[in-house]
């Protein structure tokens, strides 16, 4: 209910950070209840707003997040060298340092000496000593920046790649457990999302009646209540880039001997009627894999999804600083509340699965805690020209009053 003194503002959203509109709205004080009514009209209204906030947690079933090294173990997926996934440039089995991992050891060994030359300087305290010191500091500052800006981190898949040359073959096969899953992911093209791999984890969901990776654990818990009947077959929902990749998933899905994937698009090009498409159940025998954009992430809930199989990439405008800052549509990394909204996914009606086709290295180190937002990656002088066109249509039209 609106005050004496202005409107009420609510804000709801999934996936909203609080504390940023907290700190716009009421500088950054938040309240568990809202402020008491003014009792008098002739009061002034506050310098402040408290803000509060309110936390409505929905029903969901528990979600196993799993990365590319289960996806590939529990998939059984194998890629071949010469396959159109594999790297163009093999990964060297004995460990070594690409030029994003030796510019972090070089930004390393340059903090350290400027940390210990510093504590000289506050030791000693002479000229010469904090001279060095502030010499040494800026060059470190100077080799951090150059790592972070590193070509081959800022690729997407970058980060897991210079991580597992780091570590060398041995160390990978020791990490995930099997000399076979090691050879795939050092053989793995990361900058895209592999439709073998999809197709495998696909076909094993099916296989397993659509329970996934939690079937013992769901049987079991049926059995416990007396209950004989089985649980309905579970979708799979597939996150793409784009509607050029889905289309080629969807084909190679469909095309699969004896027909046992129920295959529907999903993505905002599509006309309502074919969107409803992925609403419904699939024939009897075959389960059913809805290929989406990101607009199943948020704008729309497929309540019988079990499976969610998360490409890890989107589609976005931006524009190139360095360049013409013209905007055009780019593929990059999502960010880990997109990661986390997608595996959400899953849980909608049963304990489900959510593979991110990603090492978790990337996840640990490479990937943005949350999506940069529109008005910071994209120009505004569209915008701002077609709001003075509008202004000057509406003062032109006889709408306004006065002049400005």
């Amino acid at each position: 209910r609106a005050t004496e003194h202005g409107a009420k503002i609510i804000l709801m959203s999934a996936t909203i950070d609080t504390s940023i509109f907290a700190a716009y709205f009421g500088g950054g004080r938040l309240a568990e209840k809202p402020p008491p009514s003014v009792a008098s009209a002739s009061a002034s209204p506050p310098l402040a707003v408290s803000v509060g906030a309110c936390d409505v947690p929905g029903r969901s079933f528990p979600v196993t997040e799993m990365f590319l090294e289960e996806a590939v173990r529990d998939s059984g997926y194998r890629l071949d060298h010469r396959s159109e996934w594999a790297r163009a440039t093999p990964l060297p089995d004995e460990p070594a340092l690409g030029g994003a991992g030796k510019a972090a050891a070089e930004a390393s060994a340059a903090r350290a000496a400027a940390e210990v030359a510093r504590a000289k300087a506050d030791a000693d305290g002479s000229a010469a000593s904090r001279l060095i010191a502030t010499n040494l500091e800026e060059r470190a500052a100077k080799c951090e920046n150059s790592a972070a800006s590193s070509a081959a981190v800022r690729a997407i898949g970058g980060v897991a790649t210079e991580h597992m040359r780091a570590e060398g073959a041995a160390a990978t096969a020791a990490r995930v457990g099997s000399v076979d899953v090691a050879t795939t992911l050092r053989r793995m093209e990361l900058a895209t999302v592999n439709e073998g791999l999809v197709e495998a984890l696909s076909l094993r969901h099916h296989r397993t009646g659509g329970d996934g990776a939690s079937s013992g654990a769901a049987k079991g818990a049926a059995a416990e209540g007396g209950q004989g009947k089985a649980e309905p077959r579970g979708a799979v929902l597939v996150f793409m880039p784009g509607v050029s990749e889905i289309e080629r998933m969807c084909e190679r899905l469909a095309a699969l001997p004896g027909a046992p994937l129920h295959v529907v698009r999903l993505h905002s090009q599509l006309a309502t009627a074919d969107q409803r498409a992925a609403f419904l159940p699939p024939p009897p025998g075959r389960t059913k894999v809805v290929v989406a954009t990101d607009i199943a992430e948020t704008s729309i809930t497929i309540p019988d999804v079990t499976l969610v199989i998360d490409g890890g990439l989107h589609r976005l405008v931006a524009c190139d600083e360095r360049a013409s800052h013209a905007p055009h549509l780019k593929t990059a990394r999502i960010s880990l509340a997109s990661a986390k909204q997608r595996a959400g996914r899953a849980g909608r009606v049963r304990a489900g699965t959510c593979y991110h086709l990603y090492c978790e290295a990337e996840a640990r180190d490479g990937m943005l805690a949350a999506p940069v937002a529109e008005i910071k990656r994209v120009p505004l002088d569209s915008t701002i020209l077609s709001l003075r066109a509008l202004v000057d249509s509406h003062r032109g039209g006889g709408g306004g009053g006065g002049g400005g």
